[in-house]
């Protein structure tokens, strides 16, 4: 009798310990998924203002001085653009036109 008491008192310290590092564990998770809820929000805030920045720079009237100052480029002329229907209508299947009108 008295080795099954004892038996059945590791087998409750046994428990109480598991259960209490279960509790442990899970605190940690939580904790662990507040902090990467946290950096969920500052990620996305640092995500925000970066397509505020790219909105900002990547605006024509601030590119076009820029790509003429800094590259020597202009503006397209009417001559450089073609037609829809001198384009090719398939992959492999070129058409040549001669767009000067020669």
């Amino acid at each position: 009798m008295m080795r099954l008491l004892i038996a059945g008192g590791v087998v409750v310290a046994g428990l109480a310990v598991g259960v209490y590092r279960a509790k442990l564990g899970a605190e940690q998770t939580d904790m662990r998924i507040s902090d990467l809820r946290g950096e969920i929000v500052r990620v996305n805030e640092e995500i925000s203002v970066l397509q505020a920045e790219e909105a900002y720079l990547s605006r024509p009237e601030r590119i076009g001085p820029l790509a003429r100052e800094r590259l020597g480029m202009q503006p397209a002329k009417p001559e450089q653009f073609t037609a829809d229907e001198m384009l090719t209508h398939r992959v492999g299947q070129e058409r040549h036109y001669d767009v000067r009108g020669d």
